[in-house]
């Protein structure tokens, strides 16, 4: 079988860049995960349970579709490791007519600490790389050919209108500098807020936008002396967008330079982002959680005082321009009544190939050419809320939407909901998220467990251990090794105040 564009290739672009993922569900919502937590929420490092977080790394992996369902013998973190040859036996289609989407992506977070400057101040310095790969809006006809590698015998010489396909690969590395503080305390009521300043270097980007295309599929003869057939495309009209950074541009990089390129100005791509957010606490028995020691009183630092916990949150503001004369191509198309060698694509390996196929192909009437794109960053709500149903347990509601239009040359967040129960002290944590994904059509299942500084999960095991019909496999793991507690005073000296109760 012929492969333009096989799943496996797909795979194996995103890894080859060695760096958006979903969210650390089992995680993310947790008084205990530190600088993790303010990923999604800035806000959370004012009146933190710690003074003080040096956080070393951690990983998170997530391949995730809405299009085809895998249920073979082999787990598809081992398919897509091994490079496993995939049965169509073991493969379910969903043939709904409803665009497809495709996301893998790496999310790599490293070395970071947060300090408490004073009961209200906090500030955090942290850094990051995340890959992604991201099919979006795809058509289901074109979905089924970069599916299948060709098109089928039923789709020959049927006219096929609107259809759409978006494609965006990306790799950035970012500094951010975060900075949060207590805005309201009295009672039972609390707010804080928080903002991240981000300098985002891009390391690797490229993207194809097809906001419209209507064409015809047929088999043609090549001329004479050949007697082969090959695929035409009839295309009769097409709108798009397709810009990379060429693969010379990457050719002799050393580890040591891509790092220099995170502070300086000769990067491929260079881009600031922001990060926003409020979180309000409602405290109805603050009381409680006071003590006297030397006959003053102390609210306890060390406890997590809420009964219900509100987070809002705007993530990834910004975006990062690519521009060098030589090696950024990006192509404006407007393509009438054009014919396409399909099969022409069959060796094509990277962006530098098939923009060459593509001005084989097209006239030179359909281009408009330029040296520069900026590609977006994966700007998202974020909104949790985290109710305490007893001591030490808790039930958090989350939803990720995103706010990128289906047409940008940008990172995508897909839009997820999710709830997740779980149990909660300093030194161990277990949490146990379900989530609709990838723009709430995908059920998943995870678990997540935390001992002291080191936690490892997943918001979607079922592909980790080929559990029902997984449309995608995700896993995580992660450590801290320095959380030092918030307190005045040695638990010996504290005299516990017992609450007044109001007539």
């Amino acid at each position: 079988m012929q492969k333009y564009l096989p799943l496996s290739l797909v795979f194996a672009a995103l890894f080859a860049f060695e760096s958006k993922a979903q969210q650390m569900l089992g995680l993310s919502a947790s008084n205990y995960s530190g600088i993790n937590r303010m990923h999604v929420s800035p806000a959370s490092i004012a009146d933190s349970r710690s003074k003080f977080s040096l956080f070393i790394s951690s990983i998170d992996v997530n391949v995730s579709n809405n299009y085809v369902g895998y249920y073979g013998n082999e787990s598809i973190y081992k398919v897509i490791k091994e490079d496993l040859d995939v049965q169509e036996s073991n493969l379910q289609v969903i043939q709904n007519d409803r665009p497809k989407l495709l996301t893998a992506s790496i999310d790599y977070r490293g070395p970071s600490f947060m300090v408490m400057l004073s009961p209200k101040h906090s500030v955090a310095l942290s850094t990051r790389v995340r890959g992604g790969l991201n099919f979006n809006n795809v058509s289901e006809p074109i979905a089924e050919i970069l599916r299948a590698g060709a098109p089928n015998e039923a789709m020959l010489d049927r006219v096929y209108d609107n259809n759409q396909f978006s494609m965006n690969a990306n790799v950035n590395a970012e500094i951010g500098v975060t900075y949060a503080r207590v805005l309201f305390n009295k009672g039972s009521q609390f707010l804080k807020a928080g903002a991240t300043l981000k300098k985002v270097t891009g390391v690797y980007s490229a993207h194809f936008i097809n906001k419209n295309m209507n064409f015809i599929i047929s088999t043609r003869d090549y001329p004479a002396p050949s007697t082969d057939e090959y695929h035409n495309v009839e295309i009769q009209d097409m709108e798009a967008q397709f810009g990379y950074m060429s693969e010379d541009f990457m050719d002799g990089v050393s580890f040591s330079k891509a790092m220099s390129w995170i502070a300086a100005s000769d990067a491929p791509g260079n881009g600031w982002g922001a990060d926003l957010g409020f979180t309000y606490e409602f405290r109805p028995d603050v009381e409680q959680y006071n003590y006297i020691v030397d006959g003053k009183t102390y609210l306890n630092d060390r406890k997590n005082k809420y009964k219900l916990r509100v987070s809002a949150s705007l993530l990834d503001i910004g975006g990062v321009k690519y521009s060098h004369i030589d090696n950024i191509r990006s192509y404006t198309i407007n393509a009438k009544n054009e014919n396409v060698n399909l099969d022409a694509f069959e060796n094509a390996e990277d962006p530098d190939d098939y923009a060459q196929v593509i001005n084989q192909e097209l006239s030179d009437e359909a281009f408009d050419i330029r040296t520069e794109f900026t590609s977006g960053l994966p700007t998202a709500l974020h909104l949790d809320v985290d109710y305490q149903l007893a001591n030490k347990v808790y039930v958090n509601g989350t939803v990720f939407h995103n706010l990128r239009d289906k047409y940008a040359i940008s990172m995508r967040q897909n839009s997820l909901v999710a709830v997740t129960p779980r149990f909660e002290t300093k030194i161990v944590e277990v949490a146990l998220p379900v989530s609709l994904y990838n723009n709430y059509q995908i059920f998943g299942m995870g678990a997540m467990v935390r001992l002291g500084g080191f936690f490892v999960g997943s918001d979607n095991i079922g592909g980790l251990f080929n559990i029902g019909r997984p449309y995608g496999a995700n896993v995580y793991a992660g450590l801290s090794v320095l959380n030092l507690s918030r307190g005045k005073v040695k638990p010996a000296k504290v005299k516990k105040v017992k609450p007044v109760k109001q007539s």
